[in-house]
């Protein structure tokens, strides 16, 4: 029998393999095929300098690079001071190579993704202008962003939102996979300062931050979460999947919070932290900090894997409790599949049925005819259907028509760290291994380690570039590079 190689695995042995390769052709020109269109039919003909000349013309912007997996390397930030609508196709991912953010949206202006793939983001602190050490893969800073079936995946911020941040304006991820990202501080998935932002169908996965909401954090803005996997993020200090700070607004309907993360045998807990309103139909695991009256227990997800559709998802195992609430699900399959909906971003069918995008889960209508006036003994009356029905005994869920105990697996342990736990600089490596270079005095190396260092009088700035550092006024620059008062 031949074993097949995990599909995660295989996506990721692709990005790294396209990242390389668009690395090495980074510096080509390419000749623009037509306003809007990056590419001349090749992989090689796909990179910075077009997208570039694409970003000039605004509005609506496509790729023709071939029917291959292409990656294209950045080295500066894209600034979106305009309408910008971008569809990669399912085939383009565009890598920061750990060095830049990759979009930085303007007030008053707009940006619109769809079928792409944002990796290997870094915002680099000051180096960063205004937006610091935010939003390595997109920053709003009073725009209109919308994220549609695509991944933004293994980027880090030295302060909050490594995948998303939205500083103020609008925000919404659609059918979006947010993993393995890493913030500094909160958010390792998604950060809000202000504004209103909503996460729909969406997957958050596997990111991490320093301090707290290691999938999302919110300072005061207002954030609405709907159908939605939020599975085994982790924090430093608490709030492992959310975090909502005094001010702040989140609502969360229809969601699975749940970490199967353990530390020395021991479960991750608290998920939640600062308080979340309670939408209905969510499941949390393994406590209850998401609110009292939210379900605990196992949802018994799969591993992040092609499961159909635009990304990458967790799959509900049978037995999942959170098979018993928007027509389609993150794969674009129709909902619901029976009487109702799914909890979180994936609606059951092991018949794959048809596809359709026209709108979001309502309650299936009653049928017609005469609702009975009373049940028998022992039965009660179920107000969607009109018909009568036996209820689960206590202490069990119904799944798929039978009355069945949540499960609880044994806790298991996180993947391993590397085998070196410093960085090629001899610095320790974060919790998830990954090196981060937050001191500004050293170049950023493509593993994210710190490179080179500067000369004595210079910083890094947000193109990874060492430059020259004034002394504030009134001092001047001695020989030994320490800044002097004049006399």
């Amino acid at each position: 029998m031949r074993i097949r190689i995990s599909t995660l695995v295989k996506l990721t042995c692709i990005i790294a393999l396209v990242v390389l390769v668009a690395s090495a052709i980074g510096s080509t020109q390419l000749t623009v095929q037509a306003a809007g269109v990056v590419g001349t039919g090749t992989p090689d003909s796909c990179n910075e300098g077009g997208l570039d000349a694409a970003l000039a013309g605004g509005g609506g912007i496509t790729f023709n690079c071939g029917p291959t997996p292409v990656a294209i390397s950045i080295l500066k930030e894209k600034d979106i001071t305009a309408n910008v609508s971008i569809n990669g196709g399912g085939l383009v991912t565009i890598s920061g190579r750990n060095r830049a953010r990759i979009f930085r949206v303007n007030a008053g202006a707009s940006l619109t993704l769809n079928n792409i793939s944002l990796a290997y983001a870094a915002a680099n602190g000051a180096g960063n202008g205004d937006g610091g050490g935010n939003g390595a893969g997109i920053l709003n800073e009073g725009g209109i962003v919308s994220v549609t079936d695509s991944t933004i995946l293994n980027s880090r911020s030295e302060e909050n939102g490594a995948a998303v941040y939205n500083k103020s304006g609008t925000m919404s991820l659609i059918r979006t996979l947010l993993w393995n990202n890493t913030a500094g501080n909160n958010g390792g998935a998604v950060g809000v300062e202000q504004g209103a932002m909503n996460i729909g169908n969406s997957t958050i996965s596997g990111n991490f931050a320093s301090n707290g909401g290691g999938g999302v954090f919110n300072n005061t803005g207002t954030l609405t979460i709907t159908n939605t996997t939020i599975y085994n993020n982790n924090a430093g200090f608490g709030a492992s999947a959310i975090l909502n700070s005094t001010g702040g607004q989140i609502t969360v309907k229809n969601t699975i919070i749940a970490s199967k993360l353990a530390i020395g045998g021991v479960p991750i807990n608290d998920n939640c932290g600062g308080g979340v309103t309670d939408g209905g139909t969510n499941l949390q695991y393994p406590d209850s900090s998401c609110g009292p009256n939210v379900p605990v227990a196992d949802p018994v997800l799969g591993t992040l894997a092609d499961n159909g559709g635009p990304t990458l998802t967790h799959a509900l195992k049978q037995g999942s409790p959170a098979d018993p609430v928007i027509k389609i699900d993150e794969r674009v399959v129709t909902r619901p599949i029976g009487t109702t909906c799914d909890i979180g971003a994936y609606e059951y069918d092991p018949k794959n049925p048809p596809k359709d995008t026209t709108g979001v889960c309502v309650t299936p209508a009653a049928p017609e005819g005469t609702p009975p006036t009373t049940c028998p003994q022992g039965q009660l009356l179920n107000t969607v259907t009109q018909k009568c029905y036996i209820p689960c005994p206590p202490g069990t869920v119904a799944v798929r028509g039978q009355c069945v105990k949540p499960t609880t697996p044994t806790p298991t342990l996180p993947p391993a760290p590397p085998t070196s736990a410093l960085c090629p600089d001899g610095k320790p490596r974060n919790a998830f291994g990954v090196c981060v270079c937050s001191d500004q005095r050293y170049i950023v190396n493509p593993d994210g380690s710190c490179g080179q260092q500067c000369a004595c009088d210079e910083l890094r700035n947000t193109q990874n570039q060492c430059v020259k550092v004034a002394c504030p006024r009134g001092q001047y620059r001695a020989p030994d590079c320490s800044c002097k008062v004049n006399s």
